[in-house]
């Protein structure tokens, strides 16, 4: 189960494979389109985010309404698969190659990028210039969420733990590998910080936590004789269940929103209670792989579903609209999400 994030991204790698124009989606407030496999999303201004896309191996400056604008990274030569085959290079944005820009955060007078494939952090400067922040000592990096002081928390996914890189560069654990079983990880990946509180995706657990005042605590996500279980049920936080949670995002009246990944829906946690906000069906375009998630200045969720190429909002009422819908596969998409299902629902425990 720990894996199915990636093997839901290998599907919809195998059949993107080209760009064909549609016309306008409003039905499901599709927000940004035009981006392969959207992972990451960063606000930096009013209308304006960055977003990566770990199929192009890009980063995207995104305006609301208009086409996406290549802010840092080359599009390289394709491989035999037709997906691009990126690389590890630093330098001016026409020629910087990334693997696997996974998550985006404001750091220094730029940004943080964490590049999960190379294993390492890479800094973004305004210009679009990169340079690597660190290479040692991480696997497969993934979740970033600023702590407001000029710092960044890491998610170290493969090393189960959760770091901290300061303005300086200098990076410490912050929890994780090494402690007590009731707080250790299992592949943690989406990040949120606010008020003094970090909020983790706890991926391979199952599990949403968050870490306050030096304690790790589970806030929402079921156990059993000590395992985490795998699930689509919503109820109270003792009893809610979710499958493979990737992102995770805090809103400014403390409404927690979560990628579940695995069950290609959008979860929010209020008042010790989890619901659903919306799932992937059969007439739907999206969600299939909710990822990165984020809520605006303007308090909209917004969401990167990796599979479907698009940055929607869940939330029925929005100012903001698309003129156009990209659509990045060839086969019909019916019959991938029927697969999908078919997947999860063979993984599912039930107790």
């Amino acid at each position: 189960m720990k894996k199915l994030t990636s093997i839901i991204l290998a599907v919809a790698v195998l059949v993107s494979v080209s760009v064909v124009t549609a016309g306008a989606d409003t039905s499901q407030n599709t927000i940004f389109a035009q981006i392969s496999a959207p992972s990451g999303i960063l606000q930096t201004a009013t209308t304006t985010f960055l977003v990566t896309d770990v199929h192009n191996k890009v980063v995207w400056s995104v305006a609301t309404g208009k086409a996406p604008v290549l802010f840092s990274g080359k599009i390289s030569a394709a491989g035999a698969s037709g997906e691009p085959l990126g690389g590890y290079k630093d330098g001016k944005k026409a020629d910087a190659l990334f693997a696997e820009p996974w998550a985006i955060a404001p750091w220094r007078d730029g940004y943080l990028v964490s590049d999960s494939a190379n294993n390492s952090l890479r800094y973004i400067a305004k210009n679009g210039e990169v340079q690597t922040a660190v290479n040692k000592d991480l696997s497969n990096p993934t979740g970033l969420a600023s702590d407001g002081k000029g710092g960044v928390y890491i998610a170290d996914t493969n090393n189960d733990r959760i770091l901290h890189i300061d303005a300086d560069a200098k990076v410490t654990k912050v929890v994780g590998k090494g402690a007590a079983v009731a707080a250790a990880f299992n592949g943690p990946t989406g990040l949120a910080y606010k008020d003094g509180v970090l909020y983790i995706a706890d991926t391979g657990n199952h599990r949403i936590r968050k870490f306050a005042d030096d304690k790790i605590t589970t806030i929402a996500g079921v156990t059993y004789n000590e395992e985490e279980v795998v699930g689509f049920l919503d109820g109270t936080v003792a009893k809610a269940r979710f499958s493979n949670p990737t992102g995770v995002a805090v809103d400014t009246n403390g409404v927690i929103y979560i990628s579940d990944t695995g069950n290609g829906a959008v979860r929010k946690l209020t008042s010790g209670s989890v619901t659903t906000v919306t799932e992937s069906a059969a007439d739907s375009v999206y969600p299939v792989s909710p990822r990165g998630i984020i809520t605006s200045r303007s308090g909209d969720v917004l969401v990167c579903d990796t599979f479907s190429g698009v940055v929607f909002t869940p939330t029925v009422a929005t100012a903001w609209s698309l003129n156009s819908l990209v659509r990045l596969y060839t086969a019909p998409l019916s019959a991938i999400k029927t697969m999908l299902r078919v997947f999860r629902a063979t993984h599912l425990l039930t107790f």
